[in-house]
């Protein structure tokens, strides 16, 4: 019985042998082939991130909730089509180098780095040696063909600019998720501490309120009286503010605004002397991102935590809704 030969080893021709050193099957997955890849399993990651992001956020009503929805869906899409492609051109398939195609063209978007590699990966994958090594072709190739591949095996362009560009975006990608961490921990710190100004600065009123109190006879006093006691109590010595230089009314400071809200006058007394029976100070967010809740005081000495929207006090006295603050 004749022996079995193995099977015949695919030399390439002269020219193709002076392109790749060897043999169509001893040609490796080009490095460029594999930075790609892993570019695509980078992007899977950045998009998975962009998923609990979105699924934690929360919705403020049913055209946000249905927006958010849709963006959650596309950004699934896009990390398994980013799996799937990576291993596909790790397996040297035609259809993963097709995907990574679509990819890239939907990538030129993302502005300013996403656009410029997604442009060398395009270059890159429509080179016609790309595409003959991609096709799986049998037999040997022309020396056209053998040029081609070899051109494209020792291209390291494109190589070089997706390690920088996925370098940098490493770096970017890192830093947007300690921002995604550390800013809003930071937003809320900075929210708590002006929301304990503004209790604290309540607490200082009702301590100049209750003081001036003492000097009047039982009359509260409006802000410039608190300031300046002896121009509105006769025969009062002249001496120092009553108020901390911190409590100022009608302009936003750390975050809040106070608003005096005057009670009726001292019988026997005129409207418009500064003398009141009762008074309440509103303290309220100047904007979103200077405090959450909203504070009243008033001459109960109590500071209350007033529902949104329950109006501005009335006659001096906070409003009933409020709860005082422990």
């Amino acid at each position: 019985m004749p022996p079995v030969s193995a099977p015949p080893t695919r030399h390439l021709s002269t020219a193709s042998a002076l392109a790749f050193g060897g043999t169509l099957d001893e040609i490796r997955r080009p490095g460029s082939v594999t930075g790609v890849a892993v570019w695509d399993f980078f992007q899977s990651l950045f998009f998975l991130f962009g998923v609990v992001v979105i699924a934690l956020e929360p919705a403020e009503n049913d055209l946000v909730r249905t927006l958010r929805l849709g963006m959650l869906v596309a950004y699934l899409v896009l990390v398994g089509a980013h799996v799937a492609v990576g291993i596909g051109l790790l397996r040297m398939r035609n259809w993963a180098r097709i995907g990574q195609i679509v990819l890239s063209s939907i990538g030129l978007i993302g502005f300013p780095c996403g656009t410029i590699l997604s442009i060398f990966i395009l270059v890159y994958m429509l080179k016609p040696g790309i595409r003959i090594l991609f096709s799986g072709k049998q037999g040997e190739l022309t020396p056209e063909e053998a040029a081609q591949v070899g051109e494209a095996l020792r291209s390291k362009a494109a190589l070089w600019a997706l390690g920088a560009v996925v370098g940098l975006l490493v770096l970017v990608f890192f830093i947007g998720m300690v921002a995604a961490v550390a800013i809003p921990s930071l937003l809320r710190a900075r929210v708590a501490a002006n929301e304990t100004t503004a209790i604290g600065h309540l607490r200082a009123l009702i301590d100049a309120e209750t003081s001036f109190a003492s000097m009047s006879g039982g009359a509260y006093g409006a802000p410039p009286c608190l300031q300046a006691p002896a121009s509105c109590v006769t025969g009062l010595a002249p001496g120092p503010s009553l108020l901390p230089d911190s409590v100022v009314f009608d302009t936003a400071a750390s975050g809040y605004v106070l608003r005096f809200h005057p009670g009726p006058p001292p019988f026997g007394a005129e409207e418009g002397g500064g003398l009141h029976r009762s008074y309440a100070v509103s303290a309220l967010p100047a904007s979103a991102q200077g405090g959450v809740r909203h504070y009243c005081a008033d001459d109960r000495g109590v500071v209350y935590v007033v529902p949104q929207g329950a109006g501005a006090p009335a006659g001096g006295r906070c409003p009933d809704s409020g709860d005082p603050l422990r």
